[in-house]
C-alpha cells in the first residue's frame, strides 16, 4: 500500500488538470504526506523531477521504526511507470499523475490488481516556517538601515546635559577636568535642564516586540554626549541587528573641592535618577516603540558604565550619603532613585549589564539575590578608572584625586564578586590598554570596538533567547518501544521547527512544542533537531542524538 501511494508525488489535489512544474521550484528537502489507510501515513520526497524522476518514500504507523525506500519513475506523457527497491509485486507500478508545488495526488493501477482503478489519494507538502527570515537576527546586521529619533524624556535641575571635547584621552583628562571645574565654580546656580535620548530602531521592522539596549556615554560625569562616537557606533550596530537602542543624555557637572566627595556622589546619583527616568519613559511608551520590557540591557562606557551598574544594582536603601542633603552646604535632598526627572511610575527589571571600563563605588551594592549577568571590558593599564580597587583619575596622581574622590571597585573586583556568587558574568581584560581603548589618540576606532561588538552580541543574545531547557524524550529506541515523542515546555508567542535526521517527523501538536518521530532502520545516524523562535524573533537550536537498537 505504501509503495502504491508514492505516486502522489506527481499530482495536485485541488485540480485534475495536469500541470507543468519547473524542477527548480521544488525542494529535495520537502516531504509530501497524507493518510492512506487505517491511520497510516505516506511520506514522499522528490529528489529529482522530470521525465525521469527519483525520490524516497516511507509509511508510518504507531511503530517507532520504519524503512525508507527509494523509487524512480518514467513519464511517457500519459502513464507513469514507477520502479521501487521493494521486491515482489510492488517493485513495478503504473499510474496516471499530475503535480503541483503544494499537493501531490495519483490515480494508480497495476495489472496484479486486475487493472482495477483505485481512488485518488492526495498528499500535501509539509508546511515549515522559513528560518532564513529569523536565524540571523541579533547575530548579524540583517537590517540595512535604521531610524533615528531624538526624544525628550524629562526635566530636572542641573548644571548642563552635554559637553563635548574634540579629543579626550588620559593625557589631557586633568586639563579638561580643571577647565570644566572652573566653569562650574564660576556659575554655581543650577537650572532646569531638558533631558533627551536618541532612539535607534531597525528600519522596516515588522516585529511587535523588540529587546531594548540602553546606553550611557562616558566623561567622568563632567563631559560627554549621547552622540559620542562609541554611542553612535553601538546604536547603529545593534539597531541593524534588530534591537531598539537608546543613547541617553543625563545631567553632568559637580564641584571639585578637597575632601568633598559628596559632590561627585551627587552627580553620579543624578545620572542614576536620569537613567532610571529614561527607562520609565521607554517602558511607558513600550507599545509605541514596540519594546519588550522584560528584555532590557543597560550598558555604558566609563561614567556610563558606573551609571549602568548603579541602575542594575543600587537600591533605595543603598543611596549615597551625600544625596540626602546638607543644610550647611546648602545641598537639598535629591530624593529617591525614582523620584526625579519625570512622573512615570513604570516598573522595569534589568536583564543584563554591559560595563565598559566602569566601576562600583561600593562592591556591597552588588547582592547575590539580584542575579543580573554582567559583561565587562577593561584595560589593564587604565589610569582613569582602575580595573581593580583603587582611586580613579590616577593620571592626576593619587595625592590629588584622594582629595575629591574615593577608591572604586573596577571590573576585576566586580568579576571576583560575581564569581563568588556563582553568577553569570564575563570579564574581557584588554592587556596593556588604558582608558577608552576603543579609540586611539587620533579619535579613530581601534580593533577593540570590534571585540566589544562581537562579544557583546553573543552575551546579549544569550540573555534574550533563554527558554525552558532542552528537548525531552527517549534517546534509546527499539522496535518494541512506543512511537518516539519529544517535547519542550511551551511558551506563548514561541514557534517551533522540528527536523529529524535519519527519521521523519510524523506528527506535531497544535502548539508545535511536541513532535512524534518515526526512525529509519536503514539510516546510519539518528538525531532530532529543534529550532525555537521566541517572541522576539531570536532562534535557538537544540539537538539530541538517538541510539537506535535493531
Amino acid at each position: 500500500m505504501a509503495v502504491i501511494a508514492l505516486f502522489l508525488i506527481f499530482t495536485g489535489c485541488h485540480t485534475t488538470k495536469k500541470i507543468s512544474i519547473d524542477s527548480s521550484q521544488l525542494s529535495n528537502s520537502d516531504y509530501y504526506s497524507g493518510v492512506i489507510d487505517n491511520g497510516k501515513k505516506l511520506f514522499v520526497k522528490i529528489n529529482n523531477y522530470g521525465n525521469n524522476s527519483t525520490g524516497e518514500f516511507c509509511v508510518t504507523s504507531d511503530k517507532p521504526i520504519t524503512k525508507l525506500h527509494e523509487f524512480s519513475a518514467n513519464n511517457n506523457g500519459k502513464i507513469f511507470k514507477v520502479r521501487t527497491d521493494i521486491k515482489g509485486r510492488f517493485s513495478k507500478l503504473k499510474g496516471v499523475a499530475t503535480l503541483s508545488n503544494d499537493t501531490l495526488s495519483l490515480i494508480w493501477f497495476n495489472k496484479l490488481f486486475s487493472r482495477k482503478k483505485y481512488k485518488e489519494i492526495t498528499l500535501i507538502k509539509e508546511s515549515k516556517l522559513d528560518l532564513s527570515n529569523f536565524s540571523q537576527r541579533y547575530l548579524n546586521e540583517v537590517f540595512h538601515k535604521f531610524n533615528l529619533t531624538t526624544l525628550k524624556y524629562g526635566k530636572a535641575d542641573g548644571y548642563y546635559t552635554s559637553k563635548l571635547f574634540p579629543v579626550v584621552n588620559e593625557s589631557n583628562y586633568g586639563k579638561i577636568m580643571l577647565q570644566v571645574g572652573k566653569g562650574i565654580i564660576g556659575n554655581l546656580l543650577q537650572s532646569e535642564q531638558t533631558l533627551d535620548l536618541d532612539l535607534y530602531e531597525p528600519k522596516d521592522d515588522t516585529l511587535s516586540k523588540r529587546p531594548l539596549i540602553v546606553l550611557f556615554h562616558g566623561g567622568s560625569f563632567l563631559i560627554g554626549d549621547k552622540k559620542a562616537e562609541t554611542m553612535v557606533a553601538l546604536g547603529e550596530y545593534f539597531s541593524k541587528m534588530g534591537y531598539v537602542v537608546a543613547s541617553v543624555n543625563y545631567r553632568l557637572g559637580y564641584l571639585i573641592l578637597p575632601e568633598h566627595y559628596e559632590y561627585m556622589e551627587r552627580s553620579m546619583y543624578r545620572a542614576l535618577q536620569d537613567g532610571r527616568a529614561a527607562l520609565r519613559y521607554l517602558c511607558a511608551n513600550s507599545g509605541k516603540f514596540r519594546i519588550d520590557t522584560n528584555k532590557i540591557i543597560v550598558g555604558g562606557t566609563s561614567a556610563g558604565g558606573f551609571t549602568a551598574l548603579n541602575i542594575a544594582f543600587l537600591e533605595e536603601k543603598e543611596r549615597f550619603t551625600g544625596t540626602f542633603g546638607n543644610v550647611f552646604r546648602l545641598q537639598s535632598d535629591l530624593g529617591c532613585i525614582n523620584c526625579s526627572t519625570n512622573d512615570y511610575k513604570n516598573i522595569f527589571s534589568i536583564k543584563g549589564v554591559v560595563n565598559m571600563w566602569g566601576a562600583l563605588t561600593d562592591i556591597n551594592q552588588f547582592d547575590l539575590y539580584e542575579k543580573i549577568p554582567i559583561l565587562s571590558f577593561h584595560g589593564t593599564a587604565d589610569n582613569i578608572v582602575p580595573i581593580g580597587y583603587n582611586f580613579p583619575f590616577n593620571s592626576l596622581s593619587q595625592e590629588i584625586t584622594s582629595f575629591f574622590a574615593k577608591k572604586v571597585y573596577g571590573s576585576k573586583e566586580i568579576h571576583k564578586r560575581a564569581e563568588s556568587f556563582g553568577l553569570k558574568n564575563k570579564l574581557i581584560e584588554i592587556e596593556g590598554a588604558g582608558h577608552e581603548p576603543q579609540i586611539d589618540e587620533n579619535s579613530r576606532f581601534t580593533s577593540v570596538i570590534d571585540t566589544i561588538k562581537n562579544v557583546s552580541k553573543d552575551f546579549i543574545f544569550d540573555l534574550i533567547s533563554t527558554d525552558n531547557g532542552g528537548i525531552k524524550g527517549d534517546t534509546l529506541v527499539n522496535k518494541k518501544s512506543n512511537i518516539s515523542e519529544y517535547s519542550i515546555p511551551h511558551q506563548n508567542g514561541y514557534r517551533y521547527v522540528w527536523t529529524a535526521s535519519g527519521g521523519i517527523v510524523a506528527d506535531i501538536n497544535k502548539t508545535g512544542n511536541q513532535a512524534k518521530v518515526v526512525w529509519f532502520e536503514n539510516a546510519e545516524n539518528h538525531s532530532i533537531r529543534l529550532s525555537v523562535i521566541n517572541n522576539l524573533g531570536a532562534v535557538v537550536t537544540k539537538n539530541i542524538v538517538i541510539n537506535l537498537q535493531q
